[in-house]
């Protein structure tokens, strides 16, 4: 089997295009998990999204406030 392509979905699932023997099989993974962060870890996770060139689409509320 042959891994074609990956794409991320914007709720979080995962869906895979394979290959196989002339065959194209699409894989779905349901990524539907929610952890709660500390603030130091969400900004900590906000300051790699934008070093990886990922989108913030919000401030945090106590910036929001000041």
């Amino acid at each position: 089997m042959t891994l074609l392509s990956t794409m991320r979905t914007p709720n979080g699932n995962i869906l895979e295009l394979h290959e196989e023997e002339g065959h194209y099989l699409t894989r779905l993974y349901v990524m539907d998990t929610t952890v709660e962060v500390s603030e130091d870890q969400a900004r900590d996770w906000c300051g790699r999204t934008r070093a990886c060139g990922g989108v913030i689409r919000a401030r945090f509320p106590r910036e929001v406030a000041s």
